[in-house]
């Protein structure tokens, strides 16, 4: 019988968190909840330490750190076969924990499910279905679901600890090694998308520092990725190249963006570096942040 740990990063969601905890519930699953403070300072900590959550175990962070390094610290402290991330400002449908448990232990060959979660539902489905890299990096495949992933993996490809954000850059890395995927159109998780503070909104290209943070994540995208997704679509490649030299040039990184050309299989390599010589910081971040 295979062992689920939920993995819980948690900054400043002290209203959340008896939402979130109290929503963990099973008649069947074998199962552990870690969750992992990443230095709040709303007394989240504090407030966790008084719940009496069954099979919970407490971590906190020296510090903010940022999602990627505390959904790593959950992965190292969890004793499951099999991972299932849920953020603290979510929680789990009743019959949901059971509903994973039930999956995992009927496919164990089986390295990495998808589950529907709320809002994203796609209600043509009835059966359970697969998906590929493929399909996920031209973007035919996108939106949130509730990953349950094996540990072991998980330890082989840590998220990115150098982004505060852009869990993306390794969900794909995760997602070409345990393709296929097996999709479950079960709603396992609710996610709270309206709140001000949510990270997405967060990352906003509102000022240099913002978008410097985007042109970084896409320079290592397509040092991961830029071969695989130009193999499968060119247009695509092309698109969110142009995306990137154009924040590279907007946040005055234009060396970089100039490297980020030479390393690329676009053609005319020499007209897209005079582009990016010649095209003004100032303006183009003005006009970038004005969006």
């Amino acid at each position: 019988m295979k062992k689920i740990s939920i993995v819980i990063p948690v900054y400043n969601r002290k209203a959340d968190l008896p939402r979130c905890l109290g929503s963990i519930q099973s008649h069947t699953a074998n199962y552990e909840v870690i969750v992992v403070d990443d230095g709040s300072t709303d007394g989240s900590f504090e407030l966790l330490q008084t719940l009496d959550i069954p099979n919970m175990r407490l971590f906190k962070n020296p510090g903010n750190r940022g999602v990627n390094y505390t959904r790593n610290r959950g992965v190292e402290q969890a004793s499951g076969d099999y991972v299932l991330f849920l953020d603290s400002d979510d929680k789990l449908f009743p019959d949901g924990l059971d509903t994973v448990f039930g999956h995992v232990n009927a496919n164990p060959l089986v390295r990495h499910f998808l589950f529907f979660s709320s809002p994203n539902v796609n209600k043509s489905a009835t059966a359970p279905y697969h998906t590929t890299y493929a399909e996920w990096l031209t973007e035919s495949v996108f939106g949130d679901f509730a990953h349950v992933i094996e540990k072991k993996t998980l330890l082989e490809f840590p998220f990115f600890e150098q982004f505060r954000a852009y869990e993306n850059l390794n969900w794909l890395r995760i997602i070409k090694a345990t393709e296929p995927q097996r999709v479950v159109p079960k709603l396992v998780t609710w996610m709270d998308q309206d709140r001000t503070d949510n990270l997405t909104k967060t990352l906003r290209l509102k000022n240099r520092e913002a978008i410097a943070g985007k042109f970084a994540y896409l320079q290592a995208y397509f040092g991961l990725y830029g071969a695989d997704l130009y193999a499968l679509d060119p247009v695509q490649y092309r698109a969110k190249l142009h995306h990137a030299l154009l924040l590279g040039v907007a946040a005055d990184l234009k060396p970089q963006a100039r490297a980020l050309v030479e390393a690329s299989s676009l053609p005319l390599k020499g007209l897209y570096k005079s582009v990016v010589a010649l095209t003004p910081a100032v303006a183009l971040q003005k006009l970038i942040t004005l969006k």
